[in-house]
């Protein structure tokens, strides 16, 4: 019987080292592997008290059946804590192949040096040390790779020297990019950068292993999550043409005030080649009160949005189900082009606008740039519209911003069925994201006939705001697929927003 416990214990143990490990470099890897992620870890740990079970299994063990028994259930419990918080995706990539390699070496020392089930107990113990160490040393690593990667970048930006069309924006970047590449696929031999890939590392992956020498033009995005996101991206890429889309309080977690957050996007500005140009949305504040200070260059500026000082701006638009009719007035050419979209929400007026400059200074054929413009269609996820059955879904689990959040609410509230809506709410938390649940929890009970919540950091507020505006038509799910089985055989129109990675991965 003994002999038997004692197996257990250390299979127990090694799927305890296994999960803990896992779920830290989980955490780190959607923190862009910065190591303050595991002070995070370890403040929860003492918090909830699983790090004390560990403590006392390494002081506590003998070779007894009563003790390791008390082992066994106080690893289960940990184990069975660490599944329920684990919520986090890994995304399977080299560095993390590497990362892990070194953290099974690290942990793999201690067997030299103390006996197996003692060594289990210790790594168990400190995991978050070791994993630590593993997670200095990969980064360390990384540094070098990435020197590497940055010299080839730039050696093959300088040997090819396309014209690079670079898109920042708290939203609307990956639509953009899409757009423009559809509209002038015909016109230029151009690459856009895959996916949403917007970081330094995937944009030098892009560049060194899928930049041909024929592509006279590229098109890509810069995202922001840390400071100096961009600044780093600009250093290697240096924009001819810089866009921006919007600049909203987001990433607030990370990049602490909006100051910071505008210092960071206008970076793209202040990189922009000399004799470039520039395309701001001007109805955004932040752009308009901060672009002068930046355009180092003094590169030409296009301004684009709803108020007439702009050089192209929107005049009598009416949002349809199934798309958008508006007039765009070109304020240097006094013209005026009657447009009639499939993209649905006042949100992409901005993406149309912000196309019809890069056409224009493309130069365009006008009536073949209407014709474009006039085809465009929703990406997948993207306010996409869906059939099941009686069931008519506005699928818009891309999103994360609350404008597109809004948008999409105001596209719902034109259907005459019942309007259901699936959401986690807007996934960041901070001060300002209190704000933004006011806000939405509002809309949503203006429009929605009930409101599926995914339980997460933020749902307790999104209850507290339905409690003080007596809107009671919600449930809180686990998943989106829980919520999903409730509704699919309705005939409803369904909103899934803001996102909802669930529904990703039913796709796949």
């Amino acid at each position: 019987m003994l002999q038997i416990t004692n197996i257990i214990v250390v299979v127990i143990l090694l799927i305890t080292y296994l999960i803990n490990t896992l779920y830290v470099i989980r955490y780190v890897q959607n923190d862009n592997y910065h190591l303050r992620s595991i002070r995070t870890i370890l403040i929860n740990d003492i918090k909830k008290r699983s790090y004390i079970f560990t403590l006392l299994m390494f002081i506590f063990v003998k070779k007894n059946i009563l003790i390791n028994t008390t082992i066994i259930l106080l690893s289960l419990i940990i184990i069975l804590e660490n599944l329920r918080k684990n919520t986090l995706k890994l995304k399977i990539t080299k560095r993390l192949l590497r990362l892990l390699g070194i953290d099974l070496l690290i942990n793999s020392l201690v067997f030299l040096f103390q006996p197996f089930l003692v060594g289990l107990l210790l790594i168990n113990t400190f995991y978050l040390l070791t994993t630590f160490f593993a997670i200095f040393i990969s980064n360390l690593i990384e540094k070098l790779l990435l020197k590497k990667y940055i010299k080839q970048a730039t050696q093959k930006l300088i040997k090819y020297d396309p014209n690079v069309i670079a898109i920042t924006g708290s939203c609307g970047k990956t639509s953009v990019k899409n757009y423009i590449y559809e509209c002038l696929n015909d016109e230029l031999i151009l690459y856009k950068s895959p996916k949403s890939y917007n970081t330094l590392v995937g944009l030098l992956i892009t560049i060194n292993n899928n930049l041909r020498s024929y592509d006279n033009t590229f098109i890509l995005e810069m995202g922001l999550s840390h400071k100096n996101d961009i600044k780093k991206i600009t250093k290697v890429i240096k924009p001819n043409i810089s866009i921006i889309t919007e600049i909203l309080p987001s990433h607030l977690e990370t990049m602490k005030t909006i100051d910071n957050i505008i210092d960071e996007k206008m970076q793209i500005i202040k990189n922009t080649k000399p004799n470039g140009l520039i395309i701001i949305n001007n109805d955004n504040e932040y752009i308009k009160n901060n672009i002068n200070k930046y355009n180092i260059n003094n590169n030409k500026i296009i301004k684009i949005g709803f108020n007439k000082e702009n050089d192209y701006y929107c005049k009598d638009y009416i949002i349809k189900k199934d798309g958008l009719i508006f007039d765009l007035i070109d304020n240097t050419t006094k013209k005026q082009y009657n447009i009639e979209s499939k993209l649905i929400g006042k949100h992409n007026i901005f993406n149309i606008l912000i196309t019809f400059a890069i056409l224009k200074y493309y130069r365009i054929d006008e009536k073949l740039i209407i014709s474009k413009l006039s085809n465009l269609e929703n990406y997948e996820n993207r306010l996409e519209i869906k059939k099941i059955n009686k069931l008519t879904i506005l699928n818009d689990s891309y999103n994360s911003n609350i404008n597109g959040f809004i948008n999409a609410l105001e596209v719902l509230s034109l259907y005459e069925t019942n309007k259901y809506i699936i959401t986690p709410g807007i996934v960041e938390s901070g001060k300002e994201n209190k704000n933004q649940i006011k806000i939405l929890a509002k809309k949503i009970s203006q429009i929605c006939d009930f409101c599926y919540l995914i339980d997460n950091k933020n749902t307790k507020e999104f209850v507290k705001q339905f409690k003080e505006i007596n809107y009671n038509k919600y449930i809180i799910k686990k998943s989106f697929f829980e919520a999903f089985e409730e509704v699919k055989n309705k005939e409803i129109t369904l909103l899934i927003e803001n996102d909802l990675t669930d529904f990703y991965l039913s796709k796949k």
